[in-house]
């Protein structure tokens, strides 16, 4: 993420407004893809369970840039 200088709230952007992409994943695993300008942006998180806070919790699991 850090590497394609994005910031969380880019991330969640592009969940929030992007369009599934790609084939289907695996239970619990959501690609999304946001095209802005001369670039698509995509982010794939995982559903996880946090037992600290005993919660569910989205892992980002990987941001892309692709010009």
């Amino acid at each position: 993420m850090l590497n394609c200088h994005m910031t969380l709230f880019d991330v969640l952007d592009v969940l929030e407004n992007g369009t599934d992409s790609g084939p289907k994943r695996k239970i619990g695993m959501i690609e999304r893809t946001k095209k802005s300008k001369n670039m698509t942006i995509k982010v794939l998180v995982a559903e996880s369970y946090n037992y600290d806070i005993s919660e569910d919790i989205w892992l980002i699991v990987h941001v892309g840039v692709t010009r």
